[in-house]
């Protein structure tokens, strides 16, 4: 998904509150949101794999993060390079996690993470050139034979997903 999206609370780039499973999917967005709010979903109770996002999130409250504001289930191989700003409980990848989260990573190089509280959440991070790295992500569970790929020219050199 590309865009903006706007609103008060459970806001995601690609989904707001998901209980379902989501596999293969990016965003490319802007979220702006008062709390529980991340670029990709804003409160995960499902499962999600090989997904990724990009923009910026905007909290005007708490529980924000770059991927994910709330994670209570999984997630699993995802990344995401997008801005966060917000209140308190903000993060990178997530704002709050109460689930499960493996080989998920958000850019420390080039993601800017702010909060009012002058704490930001840096757990799950990885370096620009790591994540741009197939041999360091093959080495974190990967899949570069059938979903991910790295495309010249696409994606600013991050992989993508196979599809795109």
């Amino acid at each position: 998904s590309h865009g903006t999206v706007k609103g008060k609370k459970y806001i995601g780039g690609l989904v707001g509150i998901n209980r379902e499973t989501i596999i293969n999917s990016f965003t490319e967005i802007i979220v702006e949101g008062d709390m529980i709010s991340g670029g990709f979903i804003g409160n995960n109770l499902g499962t999600i794999l090989n997904s990724y996002s990009l923009g910026n999130v905007q909290g005007n409250s708490n529980t924000i993060g770059g991927f994910v504001g709330k994670n209570e289930n999984s997630i699993q191989n995802s990344y995401s390079i997008s801005n966060v700003a917000g209140e308190s409980v903000v993060g990178g990848f997530f704002g709050l996690n109460g689930g499960s989260i493996a080989n998920s990573f958000f850019d420390q190089t080039n993601v800017i993470c702010t909060s009012v509280e002058d704490i930001c959440n840096l757990e799950n991070f990885a370096l620009e050139s790591q994540l741009k790295n197939q041999d360091w992500l093959i080495n974190n569970n990967w899949d570069f034979a059938t979903v991910w790929k790295f495309e010249e020219g696409n994606n600013n050199g991050y992989p993508v997903i196979h599809w795109q």
